[in-house]
């Protein structure tokens, strides 16, 4: 019986290495591997736009999202006041953060540039949504 038990390590130390290869365990990591990737340009001072995308997505992003009790959509957000830039990521958080989308929030003169890289499976999802939050609505 303990032989049984040891042969099948192999198969499924394989599986889990196939299952979690799909994921993307940084932002830079999603920002490398996506050709997803769109900027735009906003009026508003960065700071603002910044409070604008993460609040709004905070709120619509994880808001009644549950998969199970081990797995959970996060929101993490990093402003960098001295450096003139944000961040703000989108991910799964389960075993490790699997990232799905990230912005990036510049200083550019008195208005905002912002990326937005996303999975290619999304297509233009979040950088609409992005760009929606990033000019001030709270539409989810």
């Amino acid at each position: 019986m303990r032989d049984g038990v040891f042969s099948s390590v192999p198969a499924i130390v394989g599986l889990c290495a196939l299952v979690l290869s799909g994921c993307v365990s940084s932002s830079q990591d999603l920002v490398e591997s996506s050709s997803n990737k769109r900027t735009f340009t906003v009026s508003q001072n960065y700071q603002q736009v910044y409070r604008n995308i993460s609040k709004t997505a905070s709120q619509c992003l994880t808001r009644g999202i549950v998969l199970s009790s081990q797995a959970s959509w996060d929101v993490d957000a990093q402003l960098y006041s001295e450096l003139g830039y944000g961040e703000i990521d989108f991910y799964l958080n389960n075993v490790g953060k699997d990232f799905y989308a990230t912005a990036k929030v510049e200083r550019q003169g008195s208005g905002t540039k912002v990326t937005v890289v996303s999975r290619e499976r999304f297509k233009d999802r979040f950088s609409d949504s992005f760009q929606r939050w990033a000019k001030g609505s709270t539409a989810c």
